[in-house]
């Protein structure tokens, strides 16, 4: 289905990929983006435990041939020069032994920005048993994917398409590209990140980074990838050599510890701090956001009849997160240089760097000064090691309280966010805030510094749900479903209905009504606004599920159909071993369901619960008119962690919340009064 959350243009590449890009490393392939997502651990051939073979016996060849495909060699090599230009290729041999790996690599794809790079196709060949081909030069073509989807801002993006022709499972392909940097993205600087190939059979894949020999870089490596160091000339040469042969089989701890993004596997950079990376980013940022007329005269429309600082701000942040289009392509995929505010206005649509370049220069006409901070989504910055490529995200800061230590945070890209709201990926971790001072200014804002954003929503996340239904003689349920929620699940769900066609609103419905623990056909599904910010986001839909009451059991019992409140579990484990169990941003959710059954079944309400603890608090409520059940839950959750002393305590206090979640109503048949009975005929009862 199409998307659930805010679609990613296809370019989104991970850490190994998006960065060749912005420090002249290698774009792998769509295969290799599945391959390199996973962060588990690369096994060194050296390191393979092994069952010792026998005395002159012959070590028996591995057996892939259940595998969808084995790299036999993947070489990459970034060559990098004094004034920022450098060379990267990348070279491939993957042996295609699955259907699914034909159709996974009979089309590669490789990106690059024309502005600044040329992008060289030098060799893509196809080996069969006696024969090989080679693919011609017809087979290649050259595209601006954001320009032909609407973004022709963005025609400097392109991405080279290469059709490999006759593929088929046991053949042998063989590709060589290569990437030039011709124009430095930060003059004299240069930086590489690299992630080794994840969860795929590799023989022999190997990384090699030539530097100046006389230049000062930063180099940094997963534990157990050190590299080989050579001189050669004029230049230093790091090298590295692996393979993985074999598939791990993973525990539960360490597929945890592998689904947390890590650092990648080597880090290169020539940038000395953080502050540097600001200095050298803020010129760029400066003449872009300068107001001109037609900026000055929107600013003056938007915050027409809004008296105070703050509502100026929420007027301007309102207009460029819901009204100009975002274009998803993260910074650093694209130029560095944002489009200048002017251009971004009249076009109606921009990338993140682009709108908080529109949003600061709106906000500068109104004599308030806004900050870009730039910043990772799916990582939190390394203080230590300061990399244009930790960042691929942009959100824009403004001081606030009369010393200005106060930030207020904003992210326009997300188009749908309420005022102040950041989404869960990128709270609680660190920004690189950089103050843009105007020519000739004098520099009273500071320097460019590392600010952690706010761990929590602005404000408390209440979730609202109600469901009122009808069980009717047969067994079958209908009823409605509705949702009023504010915090991280309504923001994910404005951006889901956003974005998605309404025709396929249904599906949309369907996850939903999944996830909450309903089954049955959903139908008539209706959302707010996602636009209108200012509200809490609702949902409504019908659901139907056949069979929900079996009344012909003796001991009758129903499941009120309420959607999982989902409360966490503690892990059990030693007092040494424990740890603090993290909930999240505090939140409260409360549900009521109303469920009327047939004439001649009564209900029982079950025993109410009322809980309260210092970390949280669970109450239920239960009660009964005639043959229709009404029942009230509810849990706030007040810490974002639960502290080691208190895990015990919490254990016994979500133990005591899913008992009472698993509680059945007990139901008694009545006889049911005949209408206009005949005398002497008895009343019917209930099957």
């Amino acid at each position: 289905m199409e998307a659930l959350v805010t679609r990613i243009i296809h370019i989104w590449r991970p850490i190994a990929l998006a960065l060749l890009i912005a420090g002249g490393m290698p774009v792998s392939p769509p295969e290799m983006v599945l391959a390199q997502s996973a962060q588990t651990g690369i096994v060194d051939p050296a390191q393979q435990k092994s069952e010792a073979a026998p005395a002159n016996s012959t070590p028996e060849k591995p057996d892939y041939s259940q595998e969808p495909y084995v790299f036999e060699r993947f070489v990459t090599h970034a060559a990098f020069q004094n004034d920022g230009t450098s060379r990267a290729d990348l070279e491939v041999v993957v042996n295609v032994l699955s259907e699914a790996s034909v159709q996974r690599f009979s089309q590669l794809v490789f990106s690059y920005n024309s502005s600044d790079q040329k992008l060289e196709v030098i060799s893509v060949e196809v080996r069969k048993a006696g024969s090989s081909t080679f693919t011609s030069a017809s087979a290649v073509r050259d595209l601006a994917p954001l320009a032909s989807g609407g973004a022709p801002a963005y025609a400097d993006y392109r991405e080279k398409h290469i059709t490999v022709p006759g593929l088929r499972p046991g053949d042998t392909l063989a590709y060589h590209i290569a990437r030039t940097t011709t124009t430095p993205l930060a003059p004299n600087q240069f930086w590489f990140e690299h992630d080794f190939v994840k969860d795929v059979i590799v023989l022999d894949e190997q990384l090699e980074i030539s530097v100046p020999r006389n230049r000062t870089i930063k180099l940094r490596t997963m534990p157990g990838a050190d590299p080989a160091i050579s001189e050669e000339a004029e230049g230093r040469i790091y090298r590295w050599k692996r393979s993985r042969l074999a598939r791990e089989t993973e525990s539960p701890e360490k597929k945890k510890k592998a689904s947390e993004l890590q650092a990648p596997a080597v880090q290169l950079t020539t940038f000395e701090n953080w502050e540097d990376v600001g200095r050298w980013y803020a010129p760029l940022e400066r003449e872009r956001a300068t107001p001109d007329a037609s900026v000055r005269a929107k600013a003056e429309e938007l915050t027409r009849g809004r008296g105070t600082e703050l509502e100026k701000i929420e007027a301007l942040y309102d207009f460029v997160a819901t009204k100009v289009r975002t274009v998803n392509l993260p910074f650093g995929l694209g130029s560095y240089l944002p489009h200048a505010a002017s251009q971004t206005l009249a076009n109606q649509y921009g990338d993140p760097k682009d709108k908080h370049t529109l949003l600061q220069a709106l906000l500068e006409a109104e004599g308030i000064r806004a900050f870009p901070a730039l910043m990772s989504s799916s990582r939190d910055l390394d203080p230590d090691f300061a990399s244009p490529g930790q960042l691929n995200h942009f959100i824009t800061a403004i001081r606030q309280g009369v010393d200005g230590k106060d930030l207020l945070w904003l992210d326009t890209a997300t188009e749908v966010a309420p005022f102040r709201m950041l989404a869960s990926p990128i709270r609680g971790k660190r920004a690189l805030v950089i103050p843009i001072v105007a020519p000739g200014a004098a520099s009273h804002e500071g320097s460019p510094i590392l600010i952690e954003t706010p761990v929590d929503p602005p404000s408390l996340q209440v979730q609202n749900i109600d469901v009122s239904g009808q069980v009717d003689d047969q067994g079958k349920l209908t009823a409605h479903i509705h949702y009023s929620m504010t915090g991280d699940n309504a923001l994910a769900l404005r951006i889901a209905f956003r974005h998605t066609p309404e025709a396929n609103w249904k599906q949309l419905g369907q996850l939903l009504a999944s996830g909450d623990g309903f089954t049955g056909e959903v139908t008539a599904v209706k959302s707010s606004d996602s636009s209108e910010t200012h509200k809490p986001f609702e949902v409504d839909y019908e659901i139907s599920q056949a069979n929900f009451a079996d009344w012909s059991r003796k001991a009758l019992q129903l499941r009120m159909p309420f959607p999982a409140l989902g409360i966490p579990e503690a892990e059990e484990s030693t007092k040494s071993a424990a740890k603090p169990l993290k909930l999240g941003s505090p939140l409260e959710i409360h549900v009521r369901a109303t469920i009327e059954l047939p004439a001649g079944y009564a209900p029982r309400a079950p025993v109410p619960v009322s809980m309260s603890r210092e970390f949280a608090s669970y109450r239920s409520n239960y009660s009964v008119k005639g043959n229709t059940v009404e029942a009230q839950r509810e849990v706030v959750f007040r810490q974002r962690e639960i502290p080691e002393e208190l895990l015990a305590d919490y254990g016994a206090f979500a133990r005591a919340a899913r008992a009472d979640e698993a509680q059945l109503v007990a139901i008694e048949v009545s006889p049911v009064p005949a209408v206009n009975a005949p005398p002497g005929v008895k009343p019917d009862s209930p099957r």
